[in-house]
């Protein structure tokens, strides 16, 4: 992805993820969010150029609710009012730092131009809903592999 503005909304089903990355999804520019069901949850690739931030809120966030990405500052990096049930969000912009914390915050209200549900302004409101470091991937789901290749493996449990 080189630019532009993707918002992914959907699906709901665990045997699905908003993104399905066979061959990877190296970020150089534009912006992303992607919000859906975390059971095959994918990540973009650790070899992005872009920063972005993958996180997995210990609960499934309903659908109409207002959320935000936050950096350690208090920054408001996206506001987005859900527009399925979701329960893993990827995000990506010029704003996102590898390494750096974010928050995904509930509770606060958009404004602005909206494309998706991701609106151009807004304030995060106070209820954290999940807490991920830019460039890790999604925790259970199949990562992006090293240089964008195929999903990790998954754990030998269950």
């Amino acid at each position: 992805m080189t630019g532009g503005t993707v918002v992914v909304n959907g699906p709901t089903e665990s045997g699905n993820g908003s993104l399905d990355l066979d061959g990877g999804l190296a970020i150089s520019g534009g912006t992303l969010l992607a919000a859906g069901n975390s059971g095959m949850a994918q990540s973009p690739a650790d070899s992005s150029a872009q920063g972005w931030v993958a996180a997995t809120p210990d609960w499934t966030v309903s659908e109409g609710t207002v959320v935000s990405v936050v950096a350690s500052d208090g920054t408001v990096l996206a506001t987005y009012t859900a527009q399925v049930d979701f329960s893993s969000l990827v995000y990506s912009s010029a704003d996102v730092q590898s390494g750096a914390e974010y928050s995904v915050v509930s509770g606060g209200s958009a404004s602005g131009d909206e494309v998706g549900g991701l609106s151009s302004g807004g304030d995060a409101g106070d209820g954290e809903v999940a807490t991920a470091t830019a460039g890790e991937a999604l925790a259970g789901g199949m990562g992006g592999g090293p240089g964008g290749g195929p999903g990790g493996g998954r754990g030998s449990g269950g």
